[in-house]
């Protein structure tokens, strides 16, 4: 804590995923440049909407409109509706990171969209928690747990809703009084196209969005393979689908961390497995 704010990095630079590993071990935060293109982030926002139109029709006006008024308008089960988040949460620069910090065998905890409502949409209760929190226990001997990658759609800065961080405040074991990381705080913006990743331990807290329109962002957390996901991504795809993805999404999405149900399960092939056998078998 107390270091100058670090400049972002860009994944089309080589030595880009060192710096970043480096910056998580002593920020517990960075933003990568280069990630998706301008395209990719139309596209991506196009599908955010019209999945909420899905979700919002399955499970009722009444009952989102209800969480939302909890702070709650987190986009969620963007999988089942949208193939387009099946490829985002799998990108290289994302996978290269979450490899690099947490291993080959990390799972996807959550994907959800983030919709920041504007100073138009009525000020809108705030989609995340404005006041400090951390999105993951710190477990003692353990730091390395989930990482959190956040894909910008659109350029977020202090009055757009860009989060605030505390530098440094992932390698503090206790949880300090209200507000105590004020002294140290600072924005973390960065452009369309571009991923903050955060330590799962970092503190921080969200920023109001003050312009007209709501901004979207895509939350991806990855976590070690033993961490419970937020929801039953096998189930929720059906085997047929998962099977057909490729096989590192499979493990994301944790079709290798499956517990066996059946001796068939087992004492099967690897490729019949819900499970990763030891050494990678």
């Amino acid at each position: 804590m107390g270091t100058p704010p670090a400049a972002p990095l860009d994944a089309r630079s080589e030595g880009w995923q060192a710096a970043c590993v480096a910056l998580l071990g002593t920020r517990g935060c960075a933003v990568v440049e280069g990630v998706l293109s301008p395209e990719r982030c139309a596209a991506v926002s196009a599908a955010l909407v019209r999945a909420r139109a899905r979700v919002r029709e399955e499970a009722g006006p009444a009952a989102l409109d209800a969480a939302r008024d909890r702070g709650d308008a987190m986009i969620r089960f963007l999988e089942v509706h949208e193939p387009i988040f099946l490829e985002t949460l799998a990108l290289p620069p994302v996978l290269g990171i979450v490899d690099a910090v947490l291993g080959g065998d990390a799972v996807l905890r959550f994907q959800m969209g983030n919709a920041m409502p504007g100073a138009g949409d009525g000020g809108g209760p705030p989609t995340q928690p404005r006041s400090w929190h951390r999105n993951f226990g710190r477990v003692p001997g353990r730091p390395g747990i989930t990482l959190e990658v956040a894909l910008v759609l659109e350029d977020l800065g202090p009055g757009t809703g860009c989060p605030v961080v505390a530098p440094g405040s992932h390698l503090r074991a206790d949880a300090p009084p209200p507000d105590a990381w004020e002294a140290v705080a600072e924005p973390l913006p960065a452009r369309a196209g571009a991923m903050q990743v955060l330590a799962g331990t970092l503190w921080h807290r969200e920023s109001p969005n003050l312009d007209a329109r709501e901004r979207l962002t895509l939350v991806q957390q990855y976590a070690l393979p033993w961490v419970r996901p937020y929801f039953d991504y096998p189930r929720m795809l059906g085997e047929e689908r998962l099977r057909s993805l490729p096989e590192r999404t499979r493990r994301l999405l944790g079709g290798d961390a499956r517990p066996p149900a059946t001796p068939r399960e087992f004492y099967g092939l690897p490729g019949e497995r819900t499970f990763r056998a030891r050494g990678g078998a």
